[in-house]
């Protein structure tokens, strides 16, 4: 939902009676809060996560790294030169 229609259906919520809007504003205004919190804490979560999953990718990766090279180079090996192998 954009600004406007936003807008547009909260003026045809208000009451007449001003302290009424008022308390109806000041509602809505809390609800969005709270939603814009939640959604803050969300994304927050989510990239911290998403760093962390990145971060162990890189370790693992780096740990599987070293023993792909000495396979390949065993199968290199094994090909070229048989009794070193």
């Amino acid at each position: 939902m954009d600004n406007d229609t936003y807008i547009d259906s909260l003026k045809a919520k208000l009451p007449e009676d001003p302290k009424e809007a008022i308390e109806t504003l000041l509602k809505e205004a809390a609800t969005a809060e709270k939603r814009r919190r939640d959604t803050q804490s969300s994304y927050t979560k989510t990239r911290q996560e998403n760093l962390r999953l990145a971060k162990e990718r890189e370790y693992l990766m780096n740990q599987v790294s070293p023993s792909v090279k000495a396979s390949e180079e065993l199968d290199t090996l094994k090909f070229e030169d048989p009794d070193k192998w």
